[in-house]
């Protein structure tokens, strides 16, 4: 009886009805997710394929490929009026990008969008009109712009995730000035990067520690750092772009970058030596593209499988990390016994100073704090996760985008030859070597750097923030309110390309700021003002601002943005200074995934290094 029974149960167990199982169990998860998030007010728009479950199921599908599309849409959202008497496509008072024309069937609430509209990547074609029939023809008319009108929106997100309510510009200074007990923008990130299994334990996640170290430390230190990440530099360029004088070098400009970065970014984290160990640095670009990817597949873990499936997804990260820690751990272990025989006293350490990288600044926090659990060596190279994770691709998909931005341009418009020029007369001024002083006065590469910031954005929104207020928080001017659990971000690809905010934005334009910068500083001292000199001061590319947004905005603005900007600075100009390149004729295109941009990374560049650079 029992081996009949066994036989039964074997037999009912094909691999058809295996997966079946799980995936019935899986979409019932998913379900409860849906019901679990919480819900957004009636009277906020909402874009992609609308509400219900039937939408939720397309938006799911959809968001990996349209979410771009949608924050688009939602910046210059246009509604379709039905028309009876013309069978012309008008455009719009206000000027649509080509990726945001949109066309529906004539009858609301059977397409995507706010229940009547579609989005398509392109201009519909005639073709397409001259199927419709003349009552289905349409014509595009302004009646509802929702962040152009200082109107929020819902976007859909990810299965796992509450859909993001995506600000305009005129409630920026609303969501900032709420103290992080009410919005967080600390939960925010967590939940996005799930952090508590991506960066290897929820008590990493739970405590900014790290950010309070750089915070601390990074911005006081800057102008006695910059000899050392300069020297850095000048090695990593050296090696991603080559030293031939006579012949015409073809590569890949993305692996240059990553050539570049890791060493450069590691000089102030964990100080020469180690920075250049190329174990180290390729285990840490491991362990960030581990990151993304596990972000990717944890989107769609529903939120009750998480505890068990986040650690499984995880386990490549602690692979990751024993590589690095392999080289990073001896460092941090003599730093600490250093650091402890110099306060005792120790005579053979009179002279000596502890080097200024995160590890120095971490361990003299800890000590000020008494805090014996940062002061752990695992710890501590624990804590170097997350920086890693926030400057190395972000800046490597930077500088690509500038020296693509460059290379592209016109060459009749002289932007490399001005940045050339700017940078040897600086650098001939500060006794040939960088300064921070003499990097501030780079206002053309600066200019150059902040425009392709805008231009070439390396995400769709930015600035996320969670409620975790438990009453929620009220718009009043909006008239809605928006309960605990909720997400809201900023439209970064509205608004920094929006005509409105910058004149001709979809040209990159790499001197836009510098001119008037320059302007004034060839006026006499009697003619300069102190409010003009202050505004221009404003248009750098580490400012932040409502209508500038790269690195962020308020009191959580990326506090590692003045080392990125010397960073950045001094890797263009060795690269200007030190190569010819050829220009490109059309520049390469990115993909996007979600919110997040893949850029180009198959483009490639032409150089030669300049006789009499070496």
């Amino acid at each position: 009886m029992a081996g009949s029974l066994h036989a039964q149960i074997t037999e009912s167990l094909t691999p058809g009805r295996v997966f079946g199982s799980i995936l019935f169990v899986f979409v019932g998860l998913l379900v409860l997710d849906h019901i679990w998030k919480p819900t957004y007010p009636e009277n906020i728009p909402v874009v992609g394929y609308g509400k219900g479950t039937v939408a939720g199921v397309k938006n799911f599908c959809y968001y990996v490929f349209r979410y771009r599309d949608w924050v688009i849409e939602g910046y210059h959202k246009v509604r379709f009026v039905r028309s009876h008497t013309t069978h012309r496509i008008l455009h719009t008072a206000h000027c649509i990008p080509h990726t945001a024309y949109r066309y529906h069937t004539a009858h609301p609430g059977t397409g995507p969008g706010l229940n009547e509209s579609c989005l398509s990547a392109s201009p519909p074609s005639l073709p397409l009109l001259s199927s419709l029939k003349p009552r289905q023809l349409t014509r595009i008319a302004p009646e509802t712009q929702y962040n152009k009108q200082n109107r929020a929106f819902v976007v859909p997100a990810a299965a796992s995730r509450a859909p993001d309510i995506i600000i305009p510009r005129s409630l920026t200074k609303w969501l900032l000035e709420y103290p992080d007990s009410a919005v967080s923008a600390h939960e925010a990130h967590n939940d996005v990067l799930y952090s508590d299994y991506n960066f290897l334990g929820k008590v990493y996640a739970d405590d900014v520690w790290h950010t309070r170290v750089i915070h601390r430390s990074l911005a006081r230190h800057l102008g006695s750092l910059v000899p050392g990440i300069e020297e850095e530099v000048s090695v990593a360029v050296d090696e991603a772009f080559g030293t031939d004088t006579d012949n015409w070098r073809t590569l890949s400009l993305w692996d240059a970058w990553l050539t570049i970065v890791p060493p450069v970014t590691n000089r102030i984290l964990v100080g020469e030596g180690t920075c250049r160990n190329k174990d180290f640095c390729k285990a840490m670009v491991s362990f960030v593209d581990q990151v993304i990817l596990n972000c990717f597949a944890l989107h769609m873990v529903p939120q009750i499988m998480l505890p068990v499936l986040g650690p499984l997804i995880a386990l490549p990260n602690w692979w990751l990390w024993r590589k690095a820690a392999r080289h990073s751990l001896p460092v941090i272990r003599k730093r600490l016994d250093d650091m402890a025989k110099k306060e005792a006293g120790d005579p053979a350490y009179d002279t000596w100073a502890a080097p200024e990288d995160f590890i120095t600044w971490d361990i003299r926090m800890a000590k000020a704090e008494g805090n014996r659990f940062e002061l752990d060596p695992y710890v501590i190279s624990k804590r170097l996760l997350p920086i890693q994770f926030a400057a190395i691709h972000t800046t490597v998909i930077t500088g690509h985008g500038i020296v693509l931005d460059l290379l592209s341009s016109d060459p009749a418009k002289g932007y490399m030859d001005g940045i050339r020029e700017e940078a040897a007369r600086v650098l001939k001024e500060e006794g040939g070597r960088w300064t921070k002083n003499g990097l501030s006065r780079l206002y053309r590469l600066d200019s150059a750097i902040r425009e392709s910031q805008r231009l070439s954005n390396f995400s769709c929104t930015l600035m996320e923030r969670k409620v975790v207020a438990e009453e929620g928080i009220t718009n009043e001017q909006e008239g809605w309110h928006l309960p605990k659990g909720t997400f809201l971000t900023v439209n970064l690809e509205g608004l920094h390309h929006d005509d409105d905010v910058t004149p001709n934005a979809h040209e990159y334009d790499a001197f836009r700021t510098s001119r008037q910068r320059e302007e004034y500083e060839a006026k006499p001292q009697a003619e300069r003002s102190l409010e003009e000199g202050l505004r221009l001061k404003n248009l750098g590319m580490v400012t932040t601002s409502d209508a500038h947004l790269p690195f962020g905005h308020g009191r959580h603005a990326c506090p590692g943005r003045f080392f990125v900007a010397h960073e950045l600075k001094m890797v263009v100009a060795n690269l200007l200074l030190n190569y010819d390149l050829k220009p490109i004729s059309e520049r390469p295109k990115p993909q996007w995934v979600g919110v997040t941009v893949v850029p180009p990374m198959d483009a490639k560049v032409e150089l030669r290094r300049r006789k009499g650079t070496l």
